[in-house]
């Protein structure tokens, strides 16, 4: 319930940050119709929330989004200019990205077993939950009217003292040289002779190749206005359609199919440079034993695919390369997992088991 919360916040608040302009005009038709497709798709996310898995494709969801709030809004912020865009679309924004970003880390979670056993999901949810709140709380006490006038007396005091000084300097430097150039140019220019020209604008020919005498009224037909409404509907329908079935694809997991020939690569051990990464300095905690689990990865030809380095598709492969070490890779994992983003704090014995874990694979990886 807690994920598909967050993923109704998420895809609303994506949809309002888009149509509220639209929505706020107060038409009837168009202010129902799209508070109606809102709706329609809260109530199809309430439907399939078991046959789903509304965290584990949430990254491509989310990119996807990102990628049209970016593109839209470039022409709202051009139509309804800064104020409006502030007023209209901007809170609607900041709840897209705060959603956003607590399922994108919900989302590294899924496939895993933090929901049994280890109390992980619960930790994680509690951590996201306070650092939700302390942002929320910062951004109050920022957007209250003592801050905000104390910044802006200070913008001035900074702009009256600093700012507005050097720009007279540079007035002051140019009406200088302008003085001094004034008299060469009049010297130079005194026998040009100015004068004006009018442009006379007649559209009489055009007028009366339409048959009109300037006096009428011209109307849109109300053929183009219907052609209009249509041609707008249809668009409308396609972005909904696009959206509808990479959403609702996304969410299943359906686009992530196999398919083609995979062809591993990779360089002897004995002609491969592997330099000290300044990554691995310091602490010797979990984290550190499942980055050198990941550079094993990379130095036997498993590289992870980019931004899913802590997704079970790593370990999926890894399990395949080195078979009968599945359920070490998946303790290693959900350790690591527990202290990234389950808010624990590993302890000595963690880090022994992680140090046992990681020689446990690096010995089977060798043979």
């Amino acid at each position: 319930m807690d994920v598909l919360l967050f993923r109704i916040l998420m895809d609303g608040s994506f949809f309002l940050a888009i149509f509220s302009p639209l929505i706020l005009m107060g038409i009837p038709v168009i202010k129902f119709g799209l508070l109606a497709v809102l709706a329609s798709w809260i109530l199809w996310l309430l439907i399939n929330r078991k046959s789903r898995n509304l965290a584990g494709g949430v990254q491509d969801i989310a990119f996807l989004e990102m990628k049209v709030l970016a593109v839209i809004h470039v022409f709202e912020l051009f139509i309804l200019g800064i104020n409006g865009w502030k007023e209209q679309c901007a809170p609607f924004l900041v709840l897209f990205a705060v959603s956003a970003i607590v399922l994108l880390r919900a989302g590294r979670l899924a496939g895993g077993n933090s929901d049994s056993g280890t109390g992980g999901r619960g930790r994680f949810w509690g951590v996201s939950g306070l650092e939700i709140a302390a942002v929320l709380f910062a951004a109050l006490i920022l957007s209250s009217g003592f801050v905000t006038g104390t910044a802006v007396g200070l913008i001035g005091k900074l702009y009256s003292c600093i700012v507005l000084p050097v720009l007279l300097l540079f007035l002051k430097i140019l009406a200088g040289i302008l003085w001094i150039l004034a008299p060469i140019f009049s010297a130079i220019f005194s026998d040009v002779e100015n004068q004006q020209y009018e442009v006379e604008v007649n559209n009489a020919t055009g007028q009366m190749a339409l048959g009109l005498d300037g006096t009428e009224e011209v109307s849109t037909p109300f053929m183009l206005k219907v052609l209009g409404i249509a041609l707008v509907l249809l668009v409308l329908f396609l972005f909904f359609r696009f959206l509808y079935r990479r959403l609702s694809v996304s969410g299943n997991g359906g686009d992530r199919r196999n398919a083609g020939t995979v062809t591993r690569r990779s360089i002897p051990a004995s002609e491969r440079k592997m330099g000290r990464r300044i990554i691995f300095d310091g602490e010797k905690n979990v984290r550190y034993y499942y980055r050198k689990f990941l550079a094993l990865c990379r130095k036997y030809g498993l590289i992870p695919e980019e931004g899913a380095v802590t997704t079970e598709a790593v370990h999926r492969m890894a399990a395949d390369c080195w078979k009968g070490e599945e359920e070490t890779l998946e303790e290693l994992r959900n350790l690591y997992l527990e202290v990234r983003y389950g808010g624990r704090k590993d302890g000595d014995s963690d880090r022994k088991r992680a140090k046992e874990l990681y020689k446990e694979v690096k010995e089977r990886a060798e043979q």
